[in-house]
């Protein structure tokens, strides 16, 4: 609170400026001689707590892959903030148990590696923070690529010999690829 103010001859007001310090209420009293005091009542709150932002939102991972969660704040962080995470279903997808956002930053990243294929939750949490949440969508594995055999079907008469065709879906890579062909009926 201003110490004093002064009012100058002819007007009747002037401001004092008041900052909240810390929450909590209080008191203020003005006094004049000549004149009878006067109390306002101050009322501080304290501001809403930012919420952390996990994005993507959803984020999709490959089960056996990893993917990344950026943790973010809106607006730059005066001191590095710890934030804590963890995963509602470990068996679904894991996550590294912290990241630091650097003071004068507004992110950082978290790895996230598919457990097995499913649908689990990351919380996010830090001192001074609502908590963040997203989703975490784990995706079956990609097929391994195919060989195909052509043609197919191959018509033979018994007793004779045709080539079939083993093709890769995209060039071998150095040293080859060793192709094993096996038949259902040998007799």
């Amino acid at each position: 609170v201003t110490a004093s103010v002064f009012i100058s001859e002819g007007q009747s007001s002037a401001n004092a400026t008041v900052t909240g310090a810390m929450a909590g209420t209080t008191t203020v009293t003005a006094s004049a001689a000549g004149f009878g005091s006067a109390t306002a009542t101050v009322n501080v709150t304290a501001p809403a707590a930012a919420t952390l932002i996990l994005l993507p939102d959803p984020l999709a991972v490959p089960q056996g892959g990893t993917g990344n969660l950026t943790v973010g704040i809106p607006s730059p962080a005066l001191a590095d903030v710890n934030v804590s995470l963890t995963t509602a279903n470990s068996g679904i997808a894991s996550v590294v148990s912290s990241v630091v956002i650097p003071a004068g930053g507004t992110s950082a990243s978290a790895t996230v590696t598919g457990v097995a294929t499913g649908t689990t939750t990351i919380t996010a949490s830090a001192a001074g923070f609502n908590n963040g949440t997203a989703t975490v969508n784990v995706t079956a594995p990609a097929p391994a690529p195919s060989i195909s055999l052509s043609p197919s079907p191959l018509n033979l008469l018994k007793g004779t010999t045709a080539n079939l065709t083993a093709t890769l879906p995209s060039p071998a890579p150095a040293g080859g690829v060793n192709v094993s062909i096996v038949s259902g009926n040998t007799g």
